[in-house]
This record gives C-alpha cells, structure tokens and sequence, in this order.
C-alpha cells in the first residue's frame, strides 16, 4: 500500500444504493436552505460527510485524509462568503465554533476513550466550523442532535443485549446531528 492511500473499502451494494440518493437529497436540500455566497462550502460540507458517513460505517474510522484538508476547505470557501457579503462575524463565530466542539469532544473521549474516538473529535471540529458560520442555535442544535442520535443507538443496542459487543460507529450520528443542524 503506498503511505498516504487510503484503503479500497469493500462496501456492500446495499449501502453504497442508499448513500447515493441520500447524499443527492442533502445537496438538493442544503443548495435550498443556504444563502448562494456560502453555499459552495456546505455542498463540499455535506457530500465529504455523506462519504464521512459511509466510510465509518463500513470501516469504523475517519480517515484524517479526508478530514483535516476539508478544515482548510470549508474555512477558505466560509472565508470567501464573509468577504463577498462583508461579514466577518459569521467567520468568527465559526472559528469559536470549530474549536469549541474540538474542545468538547476531547473532554468526551479522553472521559469515554472507549466510546468517542479522536477521529469523531477532529470531525467535530468541522463540523463546528461548518454550523457555527450559520449561527449559536445552529451549532447547539447539530452539536447535541448527534450526540443524542449516537446515545440513543447505543442504548437500543443495549437493551436488545448487544451494547456491549457492537462497535458503533459515532461519525454517522454526529453527521447527521450537523445536518439536521444546518437544515434547520
């Protein structure tokens, strides 16, 4: 394997026909909600989470690959919305938001280290940066829908008997916690 590749995943038929129709509906859904200046950063948001998603799924990591270029991503085209509109507060905001949930998360996975993994705490700060350039209410509402999504797997996990047994991927939730955050 050269350094630096990631590898094929070998992800079943099943999932890839579900995470292309979904993945089409969030653009669609995204490209309705969001102002057209900052728009090319949530279309590169949602889809590098749509493959965030499924590679957790299928893999059970983030890969940093694709998780720490998509911070200078986000933050350049979020950074060119502020300059074309004029409004810088939305990009600072996103700052704090970025390393607020960073910061969060730590906190949660050096608590849990079994539960959270620093690949779901570098998630959260993008995920930060990407809800906190739209507002306060956006990132409380993705930050804690994900967390309460994850938590609620866990413990249906739990009371069929397998809690303890299954590996949850918590990328997945924490992504759809973001998007629920910036659709609304």
């Amino acid at each position: 394997m050269v350094i630096g590749s990631l590898p094929k995943p070998d992800m079943s038929v099943r999932l890839r026909w579900i995470a292309a129709p979904v993945g089409v509906l969030l653009l669609v859904a995204t490209a309705l909600r969001i102002p057209m200046p900052s728009l090319p950063a949530y279309l590169y948001f949602t889809a590098v989470a749509v493959l965030l998603a499924v590679i957790d799924i299928e893999l059970r990591r983030l890969p940093n690959l694709i998780v720490l270029p998509s911070y200078a991503v986000v933050a350049a085209l979020l950074a060119g919305s502020s300059l074309w509109r004029g409004e810088y507060w939305p990009l600072a905001r996103a700052g704090l938001g970025g390393v607020l949930l960073i910061v969060f998360f730590l906190v949660l996975a050096t608590a849990q280290p079994a539960g959270i993994g620093l690949g779901d705490v570098k998630l959260a700060g993008l995920i930060g940066i990407a809800l906190g350039y739209l507002s306060w209410t956006a990132l409380l509402v993705g930050a804690f829908a994900g967390i309460l999504l994850g938590g609620i797997a866990a413990l249906v996990l739990a009371a069929r008997g397998r809690g303890r047994d299954v590996s949850l991927p918590y990328g997945p939730f924490l992504i759809a916690g973001a998007l629920l955050g910036v659709l609304l």
